[in-house]
């Protein structure tokens, strides 16, 4: 893909999709959640398995956790639309370009 494509502009378009209320909710809340049960939830793994002497616990469910709290936090992106967020980027980075006098 060429950046100074102007026809990405086009792309924009065809690829926005229609944002309702309850995918932005849906999303925001699964990307807050996943804040909540990243960080925080490992340091907590790690308290108790301290406690119990068993460094198994955070070993194994430590990286779980993180995964899981990166799978929530890409639903919420791709339900608000965040993989559209930077198509508009690169159309004003190609006229900006154009405009100063670069050429291909």
């Amino acid at each position: 893909m060429d950046i100074l494509d102007l026809s990405i502009s086009e792309d924009v378009n065809k690829s926005r999709r229609i944002l309702t209320p309850w995918r932005t909710f849906a999303g925001i809340f699964l990307v807050l959640l996943s804040y909540l049960a990243g960080w925080p939830l490992i340091g907590v793994l790690g308290v108790v398995a301290s406690e119990m002497g068993r460094p198994e616990i955070l070993n194994i469910g430590g990286p779980a956790v993180y995964g899981a709290s990166y799978i929530l936090f890409l639903t919420g992106v791709l339900l608000v639309g965040g993989h559209n967020r930077s198509l508009p980027i690169f159309s004003r980075t190609a006229r900006f370009m154009r405009s100063i006098g670069f050429k291909r």
